[in-house]
């Protein structure tokens, strides 16, 4: 296997792993609620995650909102 295809896929890997911990329908939802909800303590509070990870997915979330 090519060294880049292996790091396209643990790329892919990784992605998937944000959004199954935290669903972009779900902060779609939070968004709607609160303007305030997405902090990073709040998702990180109630999806069980590290504060890192909740860091990573929320730039991830505003970043794909932006481009659309």
């Amino acid at each position: 296997m090519s060294p880049l295809f292996r790091e396209y896929q643990d790329n892919k890997a990784n992605n998937f792993m944000y959004h199954a911990c935290i669903p972009s329908f779900m902060l779609d939802e939070l968004e709607h609620c609160d303007a305030g909800a997405l902090t990073v303590q709040h998702v990180q509070q109630l999806f069980n995650v590290e504060y890192d990870f909740a860091v990573k997915r929320l730039d991830q979330y505003i970043s794909n909102k932006q481009l659309c």
